[in-house]
């Protein structure tokens, strides 16, 4: 159990140097941004896959989908679910610790300034890096490599939650942590359902495009988190709550089961 956390602990802190290394240099920030997500997230793990992980680990695989058409548009439509509950957890969040308020905000901030760039391209280099890379090195990164790990050791339940909250962890926003653990952990559970990554790539790249691309671009005419009140905070937790939970759940029957949850 601990060489998983071991190599999450170091791609966490060669990324965040990276980053700080790469923004220095005279290239586009959302350039760099894929640099260090392929470098360092995509080909830590790779290199971790090929010199550092036990002979006999066994790898989601990556060569077909392996789940239903019916399954792949349940697990596409509870990540977009998911992608709203998480906004709705982060909203409640505020409420209930309003200091954090300040840093919701810097984010959304850097967010707007990654995503909604006055230039095309930046806007088309944004868009890649949030639908496209990320979620193709971060699940290589969590559900090819750490959650394999994590299975020898660890029951599919356990090893669920954990490889969310490091997933969450990985995202440095206190803000988004029960939220982005959920996330991941549906990401997680998939993949040992399915026994493929691509579900959980699809999943990843619909939600990163739902909630970062086309949300953000109509935010102007929704309230900001802090300015939402209880009421309306609990309506919608009481409406996304149930139904997520129901798409989580029919996503997984449909898929049949590689692996049962024990």
């Amino acid at each position: 159990m601990l060489r998983p956390i071991l190599f999450f602990f170091a791609i966490l802190v060669a990324f965040i140097a990276a980053q700080g290394v790469v923004m220095a240099l005279p290239v586009d920030t959302r350039v760099g941004i894929i640099i260090s997500q392929l470098v360092v997230i995509l080909g830590g793990s790779l290199v971790y896959r090929r010199f550092f992980s036990r002979s006999d680990t066994t790898w989601p695989k990556l060569k077909r989908l392996k789940i239903s058409p019916l399954a792949l548009i349940a697990v596409l439509v509870a990540s977009i679910s998911l992608g709203f509950l998480a906004n709705a957890l982060g909203a409640l969040t505020i409420q209930l610790f309003p200091n954090l308020a300040p840093m919701a905000e810097q984010y959304q901030l850097e967010i707007e300034r990654l995503l909604l760039p006055d230039e095309l391209s930046a806007q088309i280099l944004g868009a890649l890096a949030v639908v496209v890379v990320a979620p193709l090195a971060e699940e290589v990164m969590f559900r090819g490599t750490l959650l394999p790990e994590q299975r020898r050791s660890q029951t599919a339940v356990s090893a669920i939650l954990l490889n969310g909250l490091l997933f969450s962890a990985m995202h440095l926003n206190p803000v988004a942590l029960l939220s982005l653990t959920l996330v991941g952990a549906y990401f997680a559970h998939i993949t040992l359902r399915s026994g493929s990554l691509w579900p959980a790539i699809l999943g990843h790249a619909v939600l990163n495009l739902v909630n970062g691309v086309v949300l953000l671009r109509v935010a102007g005419d929704m309230a900001a988190p802090d300015e939402i009140g209880w009421l309306e905070l609990s309506i919608a937790l009481g409406i996304l709550i149930p139904v997520t939970a129901t798409l989580w759940w029919f996503s997984i029957r449909l898929m049949g089961g590689v692996e049962e949850g024990e």
